[in-house]
């Protein structure tokens, strides 16, 4: 007994309390009930140890009796306790595999439910004391024993071990226990109480598919705990490599998702599926383009060079995916780098690339948001979007394709203007970017510059002095729409633009002074109107009333802001059902996008 309470003593991942460590020595490996018989007596586990070993009454925590005794079994656990984790592990394997923490596949959903539930709410106290109190070293064990067996995975003469590890991750009734502890109690969701150890925080998320009783196999497990010597030898066994979880992943996803590059080899070794989509469409090698980390490139190289490697399958889903037929590695490759460009993982991008991936592919996305529009990407327009200057700079070196238009017809630039992103901006310029680029509604990246008052007004001046002046489908220019808008700083940088006409009427006959007018916009009126009245509108300054509370809804037209006392209309076949036009653009004529002529 000695020796196996100072093993434990000395090589437990955590102090233990006094019931925890009486616990542990009374658990028989292969019995399915804890015997409670077992339990050796405090003052005999202290006064075998012949002084080392002392119980503080205060905090119930068993130690050894002096820091001298502890540094020297610290150097020296190896030659003392060679088996120490072994048996550690053992331990807390053969005490999660007791009967009680086992269930019933309809008790399993149940709890399950009821865990979901309890997961919708933003911050709920799970009390593990409560959950099972009869059993105090659930919480050691469930926490902890992955962390004791991996430790003791490198002695060859420990088969054995193997073998009752792979059978508790393998059997399917202990998913209760899994769920419950091993799954929850080591996820970033749950924060632990430093004033009680035994209440944990659970914070929702969807890192984990626990969802039902096919939550996982035993190599998913596997994988999640960090066991390559386990995955090894459940692979040897014949598990198979590529089997899927209740969302569709599988173990080389999973190891892909925790940034494992040893583990990730290994499944490749052994043939598991780069390609293998789960229920979203992702897979191990898309996941690789989303994640950026220490192992990020390794990880994505060796996914590549299994891609490329395999036989081409002449997959064609250009219905779903592309405007054009590719190869199932192709389109694989080219999703990875528009997400990896999106994420602005630079290095990831530069190892698509140089693995085949086609920086300028135009990509329909199958799994988008319901506007389809939406999921028409280029990695330029991702990278742009997101604002990833640097996977920006790396796109423009290789030539790609600067004006490919997004869902709404927009160029990079004008994506790049309208989110305001001033360095992107000029390099595009500087690359030879097309100013007078029309999205869907003709406007170009100058209209979409009257919008805000930045430097990518000036910048895109300075490339094309008479884009002031391009009119969109309505024919507003970008002068209408910053005088709609009320936005004088904008206006006046128009006005002191010597190319700028501010005479322009748009289709129905308004000139921006008689959309200033209309808005009620007071300031913009006087910067517009010359001292000789150069210009005579149908409407009055008397006739504006001041804007009132905003709806939220923005007049396709002549971009202004509708008010909650106006009337507007409103077009679900248009633009997606994204199309609205404020009374005064109908009342004057204006049509609805798709009738428009």
């Amino acid at each position: 007994m000695a020796i196996q309470v100072l093993s434990w003593i000395t090589c437990a991942e955590r102090t233990l309390t006094t019931t925890e460590l009486r616990t542990a020595l009374a658990v028989e490996v292969g019995e399915p009930e804890f015997d409670p018989d077992n339990l050796p007596d405090l003052t005999d586990m202290i006064s075998v140890c012949t002084g080392l070993v002392t119980a503080d009454e205060q905090s119930d925590i068993i130690r050894l009796a002096h820091y001298t005794t502890q540094e020297y079994f610290k150097r020296t656990h190896a030659t003392w306790f060679p088996r120490a984790h072994h048996d550690i592990g053992r331990i807390c394997v053969a005490y999660l595999s007791l009967a009680v923490f086992k269930a019933e596949p309809w008790l399993i959903e149940k709890e399950l439910k009821i865990s979901l539930d309890c997961a919708r709410d933003p911050r709920s106290q799970i009390h593990i004391s409560r959950l099972l109190p009869e059993y105090p070293l659930f919480l050691f064990a469930g926490d902890l024993w992955c962390d004791h067996v991996n430790a003791r995975l490198h002695d060859d003469d420990l088969e054995v071990g193997h073998n009752h590890t792979i059978e508790f991750l393998s059997d399917i009734s202990q998913i209760y226990c899994r769920t419950r502890v091993l799954l929850w109690l080591d996820s970033p969701s749950f924060a632990r109480d430093s004033h009680n150890p035994e209440t944990y925080y659970f914070f929702g998320n969807d890192r984990y598919p626990i969802s039902s009783s096919r939550l996982a196999t035993g190599l998913h497990l596997a994988v999640w705990f960090v066991m390559p010597h386990i995955v090894q030898k459940m692979i040897s066994l014949g598990w198979p490599v590529d089997a899927k979880d209740v969302r569709g992943r599988t173990p080389l996803f999973w190891a892909v998702y925790f940034d494992l590059s040893d583990i990730v080899s290994l499944l490749l070794e052994h043939g598991a599926d780069p390609c293998m989509r789960d229920q979203d469409g992702n897979t191990p090698l898309l996941q690789s383009a989303s994640t950026v980390s220490v192992n990020s490139i390794t990880i994505a190289r060796l996914l590549l060079e299994k891609v490329t490697k395999r036989q081409l399958k002449a997959l064609v889903e250009s219905f779903l995916t592309y405007e054009s037929c590719e190869s199932y590695e192709q389109q694989e490759l080219n999703e990875a780098l528009l997400k990896a460009a999106a994420r602005g993982y630079d290095g990831v991008v530069q190892v698509l690339r140089d693995g085949g991936a086609d920086p300028g592919a135009l990509i329909r996305r199958r799994h988008s948001d319901e506007n389809k529009r939406m999921s028409i990407q280029t990695p330029l327009l991702a990278a742009t979007t997101c604002e990833n200057e640097s996977v920006v700079n790396l796109l423009l070196d290789w030539n790609v394709d600067l004006d490919v238009k997004n869902g709404y017809g927009r160029s990079a630039l004008s994506v790049a203007v309208l989110d305001g992103h001033e360095e992107i901006v000029q390099l595009l310029l500087a690359k030879g970017a097309d100013t007078n680029s029309q999205d869907e509604l003709g406007r170009t990246a100058f209209h979409w510059a009257a919008n805000r008052y930045d430097k990518t007004l000036y910048l895109l001046s300075d490339y094309d002095p008479n884009g002031p002046n391009q009119r969109d489908f309505y024919g507003p220019t970008a002068l209408h729409l910053a005088s709609t808008q009320g936005n004088l700083r904008v206006v006046r940088a128009l006005i002191a633009m010597r190319s700028t006409d501010c005479d322009i009427r748009d289709n129905f006959g308004r000139t921006a002074l008689c959309d200033a007018k209309r808005r009620g916009h007071h300031d913009i009126i006087k910067a517009l109107q010359n001292p000789a009245e150069r210009l005579t509108d149908e409407i009055s300054a008397v006739q504006i009333t001041c804007p009132q509370a905003w709806t939220g809804v923005v007049c396709d037209v002549c971009m202004g802001f509708i008010l909650s006392d106006e009337t507007w209309y409103h077009c679900s076949l248009c633009r997606d059902g994204d199309h609205g036009t404020c009374d005064w653009c109908y009342q004057v004529g204006a049509t609805l996008f798709e009738s428009r002529a």
